[in-house]
């Protein structure tokens, strides 16, 4: 039997990724993983297969176009990989281009497929020494923090010391008022727990934390202004300690209103009220739904041993950081790569 070969390949790669993503920024894997598809070109093809490829990398698009690999040219290789096929090629350092296209060969056919579509990545910061920046943030003035004075850190009192509280989850109960005609623009819950928490507003789920690693170092900010109602209300907090050693609860109940510029600065606000704060009035229990409540009993304050200073930094406006600088051969620059972090969420823009 003779077998009849095709003159063209019946397959097209397309879809290229680097690291599983298309035409990424900031790989820091010194040698990334290339992957891609292949689709039919003839849509009543059967049993097609890729049999081998070639991948070209280049240092520039140019070079790529005119089929120069610089950096890494494979040539033909059998297989048929086409899922993290590993970057060999010249070593890559940061803030490097890479421009790449790949071509296959089919069961099929005998000659190779067109070459894909171009793709491209951009190497992060490979060498720690690379890196030339200082964290930059708001003078301390600018960062005040959370006033939390009232509030205490409280515990169950189930055993004869806070250091020896068993591992497990515990509730704390405490009903409060919120006055009739009271008004307000949101409610803020500002709360800690160690190891973390779930907590219930008049029987609905308002926040909870999952424990990660030092998360009760820190005061998280809610609005549950939603949970609440004129007269008589009722929070339960689930605490959870996941190993043998202290736990307990912190935490206040803001009514505020915002202020004119609250808009574009969401923690400008006025407190109205007080509506709670964690004190020796609260009562806890081994069960939510069990008939021994009974008084907890007080910590200290804010930033008592043994859990120290509570990071509690209100950001009193969303806040930019500028910094002129000029090019002077601007019109030699073709490309540039910016690398940056930053805690939370970041914009960056380019002003004339």
């Amino acid at each position: 039997m003779v077998q009849i070969f095709a003159v063209l390949c019946l397959i097209l790669p397309y879809d290229l990724s680097v690291e599983y993503m298309n035409n990424p920024v900031g790989i820091d894997t010194p040698k990334p993983r290339l992957s891609w598809k292949s689709l039919a070109v003839d849509a009543d093809a059967k049993n097609l297969t890729q049999t081998a490829y070639e991948i070209l990398v280049a240092s520039s698009p140019e070079k790529l176009a005119n089929d120069e690999g610089d950096l890494w040219a494979t040539g033909k290789v059998a297989t048929d990989q086409s899922l993290n096929v590993e970057y060999a090629g010249k070593p890559l350092v940061t803030s490097q281009r890479c421009y790449w296209k790949v071509r296959v060969w089919d069961n099929q056919s005998k000659e190779p497929s067109k070459w894909s579509e171009p793709g491209f990545w951009i190497m992060g910061v490979m060498n720690p020494d690379d890196w030339k920046a200082k964290w930059v943030s708001l003078p301390e003035n600018l960062r005040p923090d959370y006033d939390m004075n009232g509030s205490k850190w409280i515990w169950a009192g189930d055993v004869d010391s806070l250091q020896n509280a068993a591992q497990g989850d515990r509730y704390f109960r405490k009903e409060f008022d919120v006055p009739e005609g009271l008004e307000y623009d949101r409610v803020i819950l500002a709360l800690t727990a160690d190891d973390s928490y779930e907590v219930d507003i008049n029987g609905n789920r308002a926040t909870q934390t999952w424990g990660f690693f030092n998360d009760w170092s820190w005061l998280r900010f809610i609005d549950v202004a939603e949970h609440l109602k004129p007269g008589k209300n009722e929070i339960i907090v689930k605490v959870i300690n996941k190993e043998p050693g202290p736990t307990g609860l912190l935490l206040k109940l803001n009514a505020v209103k915002d202020a004119e510029e609250a808009r574009s600065a969401p923690l400008c606000e006025t407190v109205v009220q007080t509506l709670l704060v964690t004190d020796d009035t609260w009562t806890a229990s081994p069960s939510k739904d069990g008939n021994d409540w009974k008084p907890v009993k007080v910590v200290g304050d804010i930033d008592c041993r043994p859990w120290g200073k509570i990071k509690r930094t209100v950001n009193t406006a969303p806040y930019s950081f500028m910094q002129h600088f000029e090019l002077k051969n601007r019109s030699g620059i073709k490309e540039a790569t910016l690398h940056i972090t930053g805690l939370g969420y970041y914009e960056v823009g380019f002003g004339e």
